[in-house]
């Protein structure tokens, strides 16, 4: 009898943490109705600063071979057209 009480006491403290988890997530998903947007914002952002970063680095990299080749540091050479 004893072990029967304590068993459906555990089944009730059970169920009511269950309620107590399916409310704090119901909660959370409608604090954040938007949380798909903002990832797939937040992603694309992440991509293009990538990308910006990515740019500025060639850049600079064709600048830098370009000075060398003008201070004939590089065995060859960038010409230009005279006009």
């Amino acid at each position: 009898m004893e072990a029967k009480k304590i068993t459906l006491q555990n089944e009730i403290k059970r169920q009511e943490l269950a309620k107590v988890v399916m409310i704090q997530n119901d909660s959370f998903s409608s604090q954040h109705a938007y949380q798909e947007k903002i990832d797939v914002i937040s992603a694309r952002f992440v991509y293009n600063i990538f990308i910006i970063i990515v740019l500025v680095l060639a850049l600079a990299f064709g600048f830098l071979i370009r000075y060398l080749a003008k201070k004939k540091l590089l065995n060859f050479y960038i010409t230009r057209k005279k006009d």
